[in-house]
């Protein structure tokens, strides 16, 4: 044992030692000091694309009055015709009434709601706007209707005595309902509109063509309100026959509502619906018309909304954004002589309106040296359309990047 303590091995052990130690010491120097992989991206800031032919200047506008077009789900706001001044929208202000009666009664698509029991003030709204020629349903006291009857006369028949109804129904008074009407005009945007009935009935009652497109938009989105606009005929207590849509066509042509309006001050007003093929699926687009004055105008505002409606929808297009793995762009890391590629992780196809750009942002996140395996994501490419669509399609590594080499790290 004596013999054994006399070898050199404790003056070697001494020697190499400090050398391990300075190795693993200049491996944590080198882990802490090496440089975060980079990403570049080379992407265009935006796709544009010329107005299609004909351009929105050409379309057939109402000779007179105002316009507007959009397309669900695509853009709520297409092209606009005339001076968007506030005018007289006559029944269109039930767009607004039903709106919020579903806010405060959600109802499921099919289904008959509560009962609501019609009160005297009811019946007495009933006997003034028949005598002063207003579109109505017979109310009498003690009578019960469900939730979806006074939806189906307020919309299809266009009753102004159920707009009354509902309104009290709803906020207590009609006062308290109009004014309600016009704060969520206000909290939607619609700021050129206001509300003085919960019918429309009074000229006092104002708003513009893009006003009642954008509130269009939100009616439709709602699967309630879209079932009821789109009965051709409805079957309502204490009318011995069916009641036609006063929107013609429900069912032909594409046409699934919404709403029509007339008085002597307002003209004929509508908001129509059309339902079409897309590139890549059927496509709702939607027209609003008013002021249109003269002989048969409710008929010549539906007539130019459905016009409108078919170009607008025909003009959108399908665009292959991106491909699913196409190189966009590169990692560049210290430790390799060559980049990796970028790629996207999913391809992005879209239907837009050929005026709409497509803007592109990155969303790059940080990367580590021990953090870099197969498939590994570096961000994430947000592709915009308008400020309603966006998608979003991740980036990543075309290939598995290895960490840095042990002398690498050493040496570095």
């Amino acid at each position: 044992m004596n013999s054994f303590s006399q070898r050199p091995w404790p003056r070697f052990a001494a020697m190499i030692v400090p050398v391990i130690l300075v190795i693993l010491l200049g491996i944590g120097l080198g882990e802490r000091s090496i440089p975060a992989p980079v990403v570049h991206l080379r992407i265009p800031s935006t796709i544009a694309r010329a107005v299609p032919s004909p351009a929105p200047d050409t379309w057939p506008w109402p000779v007179s009055g105002q316009a507007a077009v959009g397309v669900e789900d695509i853009d709520d706001l297409v092209a606009l015709h005339g001076t968007q001044t506030p005018v007289p929208i006559a029944s269109l202000a039930k767009l607004m009434t039903a709106y919020i009666v579903l806010v405060h009664h959600p109802l499921l698509s099919g289904q008959p709601g509560p009962e609501i029991k019609v009160t005297s003030a009811d019946q007495g709204d009933w006997a003034e706007d028949l005598a002063t020629d207003q579109s109505s349903i017979p109310l009498q006291r003690g009578e019960e209707l469900t939730e979806r009857q006074l939806l189906d006369a307020l919309l299809v028949r266009s009753a102004n005595d159920v707009a009354k109804m509902l309104a009290r129904w709803t906020a207590g008074s009609v006062a308290a309902f109009v004014h309600e009407m016009n704060t969520t005009a206000e909290h939607l945007g619609l700021h050129h509109t206001h509300y003085t009935s919960p019918s429309g009935y009074n000229p006092t009652t104002v708003s513009t063509a893009s006003d009642v497109l954008r509130l269009v938009e939100l009616d439709m989105a709602n699967p309630t309100f879209a079932a009821i606009v789109d009965q051709p005929e409805v079957v309502l207590p204490l009318i011995p026959y069916p009641v036609r849509n006063y929107v013609k066509g429900i069912g032909r042509g594409g046409v699934v509502g919404v709403k029509s309006g007339f008085t002597n001050q307002a003209g004929g007003c509508i908001a129509l619906a059309l339902r079409r093929p897309g590139p890549l699926g059927p496509v709702t687009s939607l027209a609003v018309v008013l002021g249109q004055q003269g002989y048969r105008s409710l008929d010549v505002a539906q007539n130019i909304a459905k016009t409108l409606d078919a170009i607008s929808s025909s003009a959108l297009e399908k665009v292959i954004v991106l491909d699913k793995g196409e190189v966009v762009g590169y990692v560049k890391v210290p430790w390799r002589h060559r980049t990796t590629p970028v790629i996207t992780g999913s391809g992005l196809t879209i239907m837009r309106w050929p005026t709409q750009s497509i803007k592109f942002e990155a969303r790059l996140q940080p990367l580590s040296s021990n953090q870099l395996g197969l498939d590994q994501v570096v961000g994430d490419l947000v592709v915009k359309v308008d400020p309603h669509r966006q998608w979003v399609v991740p980036l990543v590594a075309a290939e598995k990047i290895s960490p840095p080499s042990f002398w690498w790290r050493v040496w570095r």
